[in-house]
């Protein structure tokens, strides 16, 4: 969450230089410091601004699908399933591993499961709703993006979106920054709220120190753990590349996954 976070910041910075020559470091650091605050004031609030932001960010995935959607008129299976040889199946590979960063955050939501109504049948299904959702939408975006701008122009954009839709019939690259924008803040947000979560729950099961379990009086939020939290995100986007964020994120996040799972199994079998 720490990594994924502090990438997203990075990806804020990058789209807010469309508009103002500010240094990066200094957006980043003033978008996690303000998204702290957010999420340390409570939960109620953080959760209607995902929501509210979550909604932006589809319209700006349907405006790109939208813009370019000549690019489904030269669609072919041949296109799509043949590997570019100046990449190769290495390149492929590295692809792939790179792009798994764009699925994690789903199960951010079993995180809060003490905050929702009624866990046990809405979390399956917001889990796989978003999911699907998800994987719709960035199939259909890859189809546009990658058939619109060459793969190396995409790679050395800042804005890769805004850039899609500038070379599309409509130059919209204005508007699909500010969604850049939005999206990115989202995505820290529920990391910042996942991560001080984490935490939380670890020290109340005696599995931390009992200090991150400490809540604030009036906000009900856990204040030593948001700020431990905000404070490391912070550390590793002014440390650490944007590209190197989201591997170290997607390598972290797959070996989580595979330890779940295979936890998982056992369990299972301990316990049938």
């Amino acid at each position: 969450g720490i990594a994924s976070a502090a990438a997203l910041s990075q990806g804020f910075a990058g789209y807010l230089s469309s508009f103002f020559d500010i240094p990066k470091a200094l957006a980043s650091l003033s978008l996690i410091t303000f998204i702290g605050l957010l999420a340390f004031k409570g939960i109620n609030e953080s959760a209607k601004a995902a929501a509210f932001f979550t909604l932006i960010e589809i319209l700006g995935l349907v405006l790109v699908i939208w813009f370019g959607r000549d690019a489904f008129v030269s669609m072919s299976a041949s296109r799509i399933l043949s590997v570019d040889p100046t990449y190769g199946i290495s390149g492929l590979i590295a692809g792939a591993f790179l792009a798994f960063y764009a699925f994690i955050g789903f199960e951010d939501m079993a995180n809060v499961a003490e905050e929702a109504k009624n866990p046990k049948k809405n979390m399956p299904l917001a889990i796989l709703i978003s999911l699907i959702a998800s994987t719709v939408l960035y199939l259909l975006v890859v189809v546009v993006a990658t058939t619109i701008v060459s793969p190396q122009e995409l790679a050395s954009s800042g804005a890769p979106l805004s850039l899609v839709v500038q070379r599309s019939i409509y130059d919209a690259g204005f508007a699909i920054s500010i969604i850049g924008l939005v999206a990115a803040f989202n995505g820290v947000i529920v990391q910042v709220i996942m991560g001080s979560r984490i935490l939380y729950g670890l020290s109340m099961q005696g599995w931390i120190t009992s200090i991150f379990s400490k809540v604030h009086g009036k906000f009900q939020t856990p204040t030593v753990a948001t700020l431990v939290v905000v404070l490391l995100m912070m550390a590793g986007t002014v440390l650490l590349p944007l590209v190197s964020l989201a591997q170290i994120t997607s390598l972290l996040v797959l070996s989580i996954f595979a330890a779940v799972n295979l936890s998982l199994v056992v369990i299972k079998k301990r316990h049938p």
